[in-house]
C-alpha cells in the first residue's frame, strides 16, 4: 500500500521552489505511522509548512501523529497545550486593522546598501526606490500585504476574484507561493510604476522576498498593488499570496482576517540586460 502521507504531500497542493532554509531534517509521521524526513518552515493554527528537496508542502494536523503535531507547535513557538482545530471555513474575514494614516512621501526609504541606479517612476511610486543591482531589481524596504484565496488554508478574500493576469490564479492553485507587482501599463493603478517601465517583464519571474532574516522565492503572477493616494495609509509595494505570507512566518489567523501589513525587502531576479538598457 502506498504511503498515505507521501501521497498527501504530492497531491495536496501545487508545488513551488523556495530557497534552502537552515535546519536539520526532521521526522514527520502520519497518523497511520508512515514517516518522511523534511525541514520545518512554519506553522499555522491547524497545519504545518515543511520543505522537502526544495519543495514546500502544507500538511494539516489531522493527517499527522500527535508527536509530529507537538513537534510542529514546539518549533513554531506555540502554546503546547492541546486545542481543537476546526476545519477551514470559507467565511468572510474580519475587518482589517488599518494602520495609522501616513502620506506616501513619509514612507520614502533610504537605499544606502544599493549602489545601482534608480529605476524611473512617477512621484507617487518614489517610496519604492527600486534600484538596479547587477542582473536584479532590488527594493530595500517596503510593506507587503496579502491578496487572493487559499482554500487549503481557509483564506477567502472578498475583494479578489481569485484570477490573476498571468493566468495562474490563486483560486485554482491553493498553496501557490506568488506575488503581485505593478508591472503592466495597461492597468491604471500601475501607471508610473518603476516595474511598468520594464516592458516585457515576463510572468512567473522569480522574486526573492525577505522578512526577519527568512527568504523565500515566489513567482510573479499578477498586477498590484495599487498606487497610493494622498492621505492613504502606509502604501504596499508588493502583494503576497496567503501561502507566501505563512512561509514568511505571518500567523495564519492574521492572514485569514486580512490583518497583514509587514515590512519586507525583495529582489526581482535575473532581469535581462536589454530590458534594463531601455531605461
Amino acid at each position: 500500500m502506498k504511503t498515505r502521507l507521501t501521497t498527501l504531500l504530492l497531491t495536496f497542493l501545487s508545488l513551488t521552489t523556495v530557497n534552502a532554509h537552515s535546519g536539520d531534517l526532521l521526522n514527520w509521521t502520519s497518523n497511520d505511522q508512515k514517516t518522511i524526513q523534511a525541514r520545518f518552515i512554519g506553522v499555522g493554527a491547524c497545519s504545518v509548512l515543511i520543505e522537502k528537496e526544495g519543495r514546500v508542502f502544507h500538511v494539516p494536523f489531522t493527517r499527522l501523529s500527535a508527536q509530529s503535531v507537538a513537534q510542529a507547535r514546539q518549533l513554531g513557538g506555540q502554546i503546547a497545550a492541546e486545542k481543537t482545530c476546526p476545519k477551514p471555513e470559507l467565511r468572510m474575514p474580519k475587518a482589517p486593522q488599518i494602520m495609522a494614516a501616513a502620506s506616501p512621501s513619509s514612507f520614502v526609504t533610504r537605499h544606502s546598501s544599493f549602489s545601482g541606479p534608480r529605476l524611473p517612476c512617477s512621484a507617487e511610486w518614489n517610496f519604492l526606490g527600486a534600484c538596479r543591482d547587477g542582473m536584479d531589481i532590488a527594493v530595500q524596504r517596503t510593506m507587503a500585504t496579502v491578496f487572493g484565496h487559499d482554500t487549503s488554508l481557509g483564506v477567502i478574500d472578498p475583494n479578489d476574484n481569485g484570477r490573476c493576469a498571468s493566468g495562474r490564479g490563486t483560486w485554482a492553485n491553493p498553496g501557490i507561493l506568488g506575488c503581485a507587482l505593478p508591472v503592466s501599463l495597461a492597468r491604471r493603478s500601475t501607471m508610473g510604476s518603476p516595474f511598468a517601465q520594464l516592458a516585457g517583464l515576463p510572468w512567473f519571474t522569480q522574486v526573492e522576498v525577505t522578512y526577519r532574516g527568512r527568504t523565500i522565492t515566489v513567482q510573479l503572477i499578477d498586477n498590484g498593488p495599487s498606487a497610493p493616494k494622498s492621505g492613504d495609509r502606509i502604501p504596499a509595494g508588493i502583494d503576497l499570496t496567503p501561502a507566501a505570507c505563512l512561509a514568511l512566518g505571518i500567523p495564519l489567523e492574521d492572514i485569514r482576517a486580512n490583518r497583514v501589513s509587514f515590512p519586507v525587502s525583495f529582489r526581482v531576479k535575473n532581469v535581462i540586460r536589454p530590458m534594463l538598457a531601455a531605461n
